[in-house]
């Protein structure tokens, strides 16, 4: 096992903090301890108390409008990075912040991508133009500006899916949907696990951060497991049997593509969503990315968590 390369210390904004992906990854480089953490937001945001964040570590926290150019520059002015952890109704946002970042000397920056494998070619064509064709101009101005990118796979949050039922596995309502002809290990991540992944790789040494992972995607990961293992998990730490439960098999052909058909039909826009989660399951749909899975090692983090142990936090 290789040792942990050394730590490089980075001053760092981050855009989105009061979200549940922005407060993972503050926390994360908080805790990481290596970092200089300066958090954007807009003026009027309530969602975001300055003390409490100062509080916490914190070095800045910037108020201000996302089209006032010269806020956005003087804020990020001596900054290394930028991460943009915007949701999905805010994803404009991220061209003034990029220009704003170039003009200020920023060099990296993080767009808000954070999802499944879009260099997956099957993944793209199913469900492509929906879920990442949105985000794609966003790599394309950081390249047209100068800043060197880096793009997230996590595959769907394991807390989203866990807690939602969006994996066919509920336990609130102890109801399982197997998807019998999607049977592949996924590599599955948690939001705790992206923020405290992406904090250790932002303090890599810039030679290798640059080297492995400029303009480029890095692979995150908890566990690999596929849909039979993240029900068995859910068995055994809420300590029931499947006779316990209500379980039903579809198939992703016959069943899942059915009822996305007709609920596009209904005139429901986002139906195809509806395929994402049995697809992270699919042989050959990107799903199993562990051969790119980020050098753990060398993060100084484990290779990968236990299932049962992050399960319980979603279902007991």
């Amino acid at each position: 096992m290789s040792p942990p390369l050394p730590k490089q210390p980075r001053k760092i904004a981050i855009v989105g903090a009061a979200g549940n992906l922005g407060s993972a990854i503050l926390s994360a480089l908080l805790v990481e301890g290596t970092h200089t953490v300066s958090v954007i937001t807009r003026a009027d945001s309530k969602s975001i108390k300055d003390d409490i964040l100062t509080a916490a570590g914190v070095a800045h926290v910037h108020r201000g409008a996302y089209d006032d150019a010269a806020f956005l520059a003087g804020a990020l002015r001596g900054q290394d990075a930028l991460v943009l952890a915007v949701g999905h109704g805010g994803y404009d946002a991220q061209e003034p912040l990029m220009r704003a970042a170039a003009e200020a000397g920023v060099a990296w920056v993080v767009p808000c991508e954070f999802g499944s494998d879009r260099t997956n070619e099957k993944l793209f064509a199913d469900v492509g133009a929906l879920l990442m064709a949105a985000k794609e101009k966003y790599r394309a101005l950081a390249e047209e500006l100068g800043l060197r990118w880096l793009g997230v796979v996590n595959n769907p949050w394991l807390d989203f899916c866990m807690k939602g039922g969006f994996f066919g596995v509920d336990a609130n309502k102890k109801s399982a949907t197997l998807w019998i002809d999607c049977t592949a290990r996924a590599n599955l991540a948690t939001l705790e696990r992206v923020g405290k992944s992406l904090a250790a790789l932002l303090a890599l040494p810039q030679d290798e951060l640059a080297a492995r992972y400029g303009n480029s995607w890095v692979y995150f990961s908890s566990f690999r497991a596929s849909q039979r293992d993240l029900f068995e998990s859910v068995l055994r730490v809420t300590r029931t049997t499947e006779k316990d439960w209500q379980v039903k098999n579809q198939s992703l052909e016959q069943d899942v593509r059915r009822q996305v058909t007709a609920e596009e039909s209904n005139g429901n826009p986002f139906a195809k969503a509806m395929l994402l989660f049995p697809l992270t399951f699919a042989e050959g749909y990107g799903g199993d990315y562990n051969a790119k899975v980020v050098g753990y090692e060398l993060l100084g983090l484990k290779r990968e968590e236990d299932i049962d142990e992050v399960i319980k936090k979603f279902v007991v």
